[in-house]
C-alpha cells in the first residue's frame, strides 16, 4: 500500500512539474511575442488594454509575467525602446527634438524631452551636440 502511495505521488509531482515548465515556456513565448511588438510598433499609441486584448491577457497578469521574465514593466521597456531609437534619430538626422519626439511615439516634446534626460543623462539637444 505504501508503494502505491508513493508511486501515485511521483506521478503527480511528475506532472505538476511538467505543467510548470510547460507553462514557463508559454510565458517566455508570450513575452518575446510582446517584446517583438513593441520594438514593431513602438511609434503608435500603446496600451495596456490594446496589448491585453491582443495577446488575450488580462492586465495584472500581462504586468506580472512581463516583469517576472524582463525585470521591467511594459511603460518602462516602451520607454526604452522610444529612447534608443530617439538616440538614433538624434545621431542621424538634423531633424528638430520636436520631430523626433513624435516620430518615437511622444505627443508631448515637454515630456520627451524631461524623460530623455532622466534616462540618458542629459537634454536631446546635448547628447546630440555631445555624441555627433
Amino acid at each position: 500500500e505504501l508503494l502505491v502511495l508513493l508511486s501515485r505521488y511521483y506521478q503527480q509531482s511528475r506532472r505538476t512539474r511538467a505543467r510548470k515548465l510547460s507553462r514557463g515556456t508559454d510565458h517566455r513565448l508570450l513575452v518575446q511575442r510582446i517584446l517583438g511588438y513593441l520594438e514593431r510598433y513602438y511609434d503608435r499609441k500603446l496600451s495596456i488594454p490594446g496589448l491585453c486584448e491582443l495577446f488575450n491577457i488580462s492586465p495584472r497578469q500581462l504586468n506580472r509575467v512581463f516583469k517576472r521574465e524582463t525585470g521591467v514593466t511594459i511603460v518602462q521597456q516602451v520607454h526604452r525602446i522610444r529612447i534608443e531609437k530617439a538616440k538614433q534619430l538624434l545621431l542621424e538626422t538634423d531633424e528638430k527634438v520636436i520631430q523626433i519626439a513624435g516620430k518615437v511615439g511622444y505627443e508631448d516634446p515637454a515630456f520627451f524631452s524631461q524623460l530623455f534626460r532622466r534616462e540618458v543623462g542629459c537634454s536631446p539637444s546635448k547628447f546630440r551636440g555631445e555624441t555627433g
